[in-house]
């Protein structure tokens, strides 16, 4: 479909995308997924995560240079454990791919910001991020302070068993708005699996440890040296993780019979490609 691209404001063919990118769906049915089901819609099956008309063919193709690049330098290398205690040397794709995926989760979801000067803040954030990412600037002129945290349940220092903590760090998606209640600090927040984005809006508390702070034109990063530490992000993870381990309690108690009969034939009917994978393991370990 004819559109107008909300990244370079032009007129062009308006195209089908992911969200969060195809290679994570990817990896997550490699790892012992066969499809994929959303709060919302629980009992529809989706065979590649979300897709929606979002971007025109210019601003596709500028996107997808970039998560390729985090797919093979950083993403794969790292959830195969080669990057655990490594150092990594990364270019100026890992800021441009980091943008892009904290602009298109405030894009989605920039009408459910309840709070006006919030939601101003957020507005302005994705004009500046939309005039970076279309090469209009070099650089954000505002909010150019954006992180990487890679996530574990070990960096977490959380008890075993705490509301699936496993299944939230390294399988499953989410995004919001952060904010501190007793200031003013806010971040965005993009969570895939294994890895945190964050972009910061507004900052005051120094301390907050927002992860590897991102050099626009590349640099090293030391992931043996790197905690998240306790204070405001740990607990906002960890909210994050009991908010969605409850979420998906509500909406499992609420399916009908049928429905649950038919997921546990699709398992069933796989066994065999999850048995074994990652999605396997934290399966057998919540039924212990």
């Amino acid at each position: 479909m004819r559109g107008i691209c909300p990244i370079t404001k032009c007129e062009d063919d308006i195209r089908k995308f992911h969200i969060y990118p195809k290679f994570l769906w990817k990896h997550l049915k490699r790892t012992g997924g066969t499809v994929f089901r959303s709060v919302d819609q629980p009992t529809k099956e989706l065979q590649n995560g979300l897709i929606i008309n979002l971007l025109g063919s210019k601003a596709e193709q500028m996107f997808s240079k970039r998560e390729m690049w985090f797919e093979k330098n950083l993403f794969t290398p790292y959830v195969n454990r080669k990057l655990y205690n490594q150092k990594l040397n990364y270019t100026e794709d890992l800021y441009y791919f980091a943008i892009s995926l904290l602009w298109r989760a405030l894009y989605i979801h920039q009408n459910s910001i309840n709070r006006d000067d919030l939601k101003t803040i957020c507005l302005e954030a994705l004009e500046d991020w939309r005039s970076y990412l279309n090469q209009e600037t070099k650089l954000p002129q505002i909010f150019s302070n954006i992180y990487i945290m890679p996530v574990s349940p070990k960096l977490l220092s959380l008890p075993y068993g705490y509301y699936d903590i496993d299944s939230y760090l390294m399988r499953e998606f989410d995004n919001n708005v952060m904010y501190a209640l007793n200031s003013k600090d806010s971040a965005i927040f993009c969570k895939i699996p294994h890895f945190i984005i964050w972009g910061q809006l507004v900052r005051e508390d120094l301390s907050i440890n927002y992860g590897l702070k991102i050099n626009p034109y590349g640099g090293k990063f030391d992931f043996k040296k790197f905690s998240i530490g306790y204070g405001l992000i740990r607990n906002h993870i960890c909210q994050q993780i009991e908010i969605s381990a409850k979420e998906a309690d509500r909406v499992s108690k609420g399916l009908s019979e049928k429905s649950q009969n038919s997921m546990l034939k699709r398992f069933k009917d796989n066994i065999d490609h999850i048995k074994g994978s990652e999605m396997g393991n934290l399966l057998l370990e919540r039924t212990h």
